[in-house]
């Protein structure tokens, strides 16, 4: 069977190609071309993507990954390790071990607390997670020579958490001037994890926006609850920036190899996707086909805008997100829903096939006659 990246990227040469060729799919993929010529400028076209995608650079960092286990955490650590470092998984307890028996030049910092809605009910949870963390790691990192300290923060807004982190962005600019340690503060737009864990609806909305509609579109019984402003904008929701995680990951490796080159302390924006929440339903509703009811309610503090934000954008060093938000919603939709599907291709030793694969030249492609 065919991996949904690989149809993507054949939707994409169906394009260039005029429409000459479809794929059809059985037992095994097979190539339907109208000539021979078509076939082989094909096999080119999949030469040079596997030669693209071979085109990584290596960097060989030495990582300290203070993160709690998650789908978000493990991209990062695949992400980083793919780029040739060497990544050491941590946490509280084996922090001191790993920088005392490792040289060690990087530390990653993710937080364990990660909800801002949250963080109005359990403040003293979310210091100790942000803040307390943080101090322990900048200690060990001043009392084993670790020089570049990467933080994954989230988009500001009006909460505890946000405040705490604001406040981190201030200690980590003390420790440069002080001490010498160069760091960024990467501030992410809303992730769209699918194992972010919430008390409920009405925070998950906020904290998780993509998340919160999927599992509506999942189960329908309820209305999802959408704040609403009236004539204030343009339909009425707010609007949010979403990222999904292979872009989130992507601009982690992106800050942190930018931060190897730089010294200083940093705050950065990473661009996200912007649409109203109402928009969002609406976009769930036509790639999947379920019925989303929603109902209007009154916005918590929460939502109040934090006033226009002044960090720099990390597109403006380069970093640029490829994920659409038709992706995005495929990606959750679609991961949830061909479970199944998957299994039974693997148990009948099936595994999905990459474009890459399937112009690879192994595959004996089927010429249409001329005539036909």
């Amino acid at each position: 069977m065919l991996s949904k990246q690989s149809l993507k990227e054949i939707l994409e040469l169906l394009k260039q190609s005029d429409g000459s060729f479809v794929v059809l799919e059985k037992e095994e993929p097979k190539i339907a071309v109208l000539d021979f010529k078509t076939y082989e400028k094909l096999i080119q076209s999949g030469q040079k993507l596997k030669s693209d995608d071979s085109k990584i650079v290596v960097t060989n960092f030495r990582i300290l990954f203070y993160a709690p286990e998650s789908a978000f955490a493990e991209k990062i650590k695949n992400s980083l390790q793919d780029r040739g470092n060497k990544v050491f998984a941590s946490n509280l307890e084996n922090a001191e071990r790993v920088l005392s028996e490792e040289k060690i030049d990087k530390i990653v910092f993710l937080p364990s607390f990660t909800s801002h809605s949250e963080s109005f009910n359990s403040p003293d949870k979310a210091y100790s997670a942000v803040i307390g963390e943080a101090l322990k790691l900048l200690t060990l990192a001043r009392q084993y020579g670790v020089n570049d300290f990467l933080f994954i923060a989230s988009e500001k807004c009006n909460s505890p958490l946000s405040t705490l982190e604001l406040t981190l962005e201030n200690l980590l600019r003390f420790y440069h001037q002080v001490y010498g340690l160069n760091s960024i503060s990467l501030k992410l737009p809303k992730i769209t994890q699918p194992d972010f864990e919430s008390r409920g609806t009405s925070e998950l909305i906020f904290d998780n926006p993509v998340l919160a509609v999927f599992e509506k579109a999942k189960n329908p019984e309820n209305p999802l609850p959408l704040p609403y402003w009236g004539d204030l904008t343009t339909d009425g929701t707010p609007e949010v920036k979403i990222l999904g995680l292979p872009d989130a990951a992507s601009a982690v490796v992106f800050a942190l190899e930018h931060l190897a080159q730089s010294s200083g302390s940093r705050v950065m924006e990473v661009d996200g996707l912007k649409i109203s929440l109402a928009c969002l339903v609406e976009k769930f509703v036509e790639q999947t086909g379920k019925m989303i009811i929603t109902t209007h309610v009154s916005p918590d503090p929460i939502w109040d805008e934090a006033g226009e934000s002044t960090d720099k954008l990390l597109s403006t060093l380069g970093w640029q997100g490829k994920e659409s938000l038709e992706q995005i919603v495929e990606n959750m939709w679609g991961g949830a829903s061909n479970n199944e599907l998957q299994d039974q291709a693997s148990r009948a030793g099936h595994e999905p096939v990459s474009l890459n694969e399937l112009l690879s030249g192994k595959f004996t492609p089927f010429i249409k006659p001329h005539n036909s």
